[in-house]
């Protein structure tokens, strides 16, 4: 398989925390974004964020939008999964290695003991 097509097969099994569990990550700059995960590589790398994101000043800020103005305006509503697609102009590939593969990136870690008896 080329990368290409893994990449291809990766991005076609993502689940978005926004998308598909209706979570949303408020920053503690008072930002609104789908997932920690975006807003970290934002700040990681914010040159290849700028370079990308071309939306109206302040388009995800809670000081100047309200969450139904962020999420109803082109990012949230059809930008991201159309980002999802390594081929696109707006790709970050934070998507597919947290959370394609049914969130494999993510690696949850639970302390409590499972009880087969329940």
């Amino acid at each position: 398989m080329s990368k290409n097509e893994l990449l291809n097969k990766a991005a076609s099994t993502i689940k978005c925390k926004f998308v598909h569990q209706n979570e949303l990550y408020i920053a503690s700059n008072k930002t609104l974004w789908p997932c920690c995960f975006l807003w970290t590589h934002s700040i990681k790398y914010p040159d290849e964020f700028e370079s990308k994101m071309h939306y109206q000043k302040n388009w995800n800020n809670l000081k100047d939008r309200t969450i139904d103005e962020i999420i109803t305006d082109d990012y949230f509503a059809k930008d991201l999964e159309k980002s999802w697609d390594p081929t696109h102009p707006q790709h970050f590939s934070v998507c597919i290695t947290t959370c394609s593969f049914n969130q494999s990136g993510m690696n949850e870690i639970s302390f409590e003991e499972k009880n087969d008896n329940k």
